[in-house]
């Protein structure tokens, strides 16, 4: 992508940001998790979406600082939301995001 992507807005992605992300989501993604729709956002990083067990989950990574933040919104009922910011510099936040990722698909392995 370009800078204007979007009908002239939106920032491209920083390539070595993007480079850093899919070397370290391809190392560090488990496998028996099942795999997010990735777009990128206006500000020029990216976003990994999830519905898992009722929960929709949105992880926006700012590809530069290497913290994601992460949001989950139960879809049924409106019975629960939570959010807070995940740090991808070092290899306990692809666990951190893994261990979520379980707890809100009810304990999947």
């Amino acid at each position: 992508l370009k800078d204007g992507w979007l009908e002239g807005e939106g920032l491209a992605p920083d390539k070595s940001g993007l480079s850093w992300f899919v070397s370290a989501f391809d190392t560090s993604f488990p496998d028996d998790l099942p795999l997010p729709y990735v777009y990128p956002t206006l500000e020029g990083n990216i976003q990994a979406e999830w519905s898992l067990d009722g929960w929709e989950l949105e992880l926006e990574i700012n590809l530069k600082a290497r913290k994601g933040d992460f949001r989950a919104c139960r879809v049924e009922g409106n019975k629960g939301e939570e959010s807070f910011t995940i740090d991808f510099s070092g290899a306990d936040g692809w666990e951190n995001l893994a261990k979520e990722l379980r707890r809100f698909s009810g304990g999947m392995q």
